[in-house]
């Protein structure tokens, strides 16, 4: 978005800014409400066992790949290294407004997926686990206005206060990525080693409460 706007030459107003927003925010809540549309139908109809520690092998194995996975992009992360979505920026500057910022909060999740894919894992967790319709779906409705909600009031800062928004941003990455890697490095092998050293080891960590 600091791309975006620091290629406007006129500065614009707090009422288009907060289109921008606004626009960027609608695609990021569709993509997620259809996701949780789909996550909550099928936890509904093949929910997780209610004690973890009788979870299927094909369940175990997807909460390790999860947590190999989650690790992968930290260590991604620490190398400087990212998936190739020069598309995003490509479209933008093919596109005009509003229809650019609608289909950049539309690819917004799989551009962002080191940031937010542990959370919407989490989420899709919560959706089998919970076996209900309702509650699966209303945990990504929140998650996707919350999104949402950063998104404009982050495009409405940007557009006011660009120039310093950016030099600082420029300064603290090199922290936020190590921290964030390292993060993700350590989340993810504890959730994959856990789970391969054996379903009662996950359990007793994480839900210490079952007997």
């Amino acid at each position: 978005m600091s791309n975006y706007l620091a290629k406007k030459e006129k500065q614009k107003s707090k009422l288009s800014l907060f289109k921008l927003g606004f626009f960027a925010a609608l695609g990021i809540i569709v993509v997620n409400i259809v996701i949780g549309l789909v996550i909550a139908f099928l936890g509904s109809a093949t929910p997780f066992a209610k004690d973890p520690s009788q979870d299927s092998p094909l369940i175990l194995a997807i909460r390790a790949i999860a947590g190999f996975f989650i690790a992968f992009l930290g260590l991604m992360t620490l190398m400087h290294k990212s998936f190739n979505i020069g598309f995003i920026q490509n479209f933008l500057n093919k596109k005009e407004f509003p229809k650019s910022m609608f289909g950049y909060g539309i690819i917004y999740n799989a551009a962002a997926v080191g940031c937010t894919g542990p959370i919407m894992l989490g989420l899709m967790i919560y959706a089998y686990s919970t076996g209900s319709f309702i509650s699966a779906l209303t945990s990504f409705l929140i998650f996707s206005l919350t999104m949402g909600t950063l998104m404009i009031f982050l495009t409405i800062l940007i557009g006011i206060f660009k120039s310093i928004i950016i030099q600082k941003m420029i300064k603290a990455t090199p922290i936020i990525i190590k921290t964030a890697g390292i993060i993700m490095i350590i989340v993810g092998l504890s959730i994959a080693i856990l789970t391969l050293e054996g379903n009662k080891i996950f359990v007793k960590v994480f839900f210490p409460f079952l007997k």
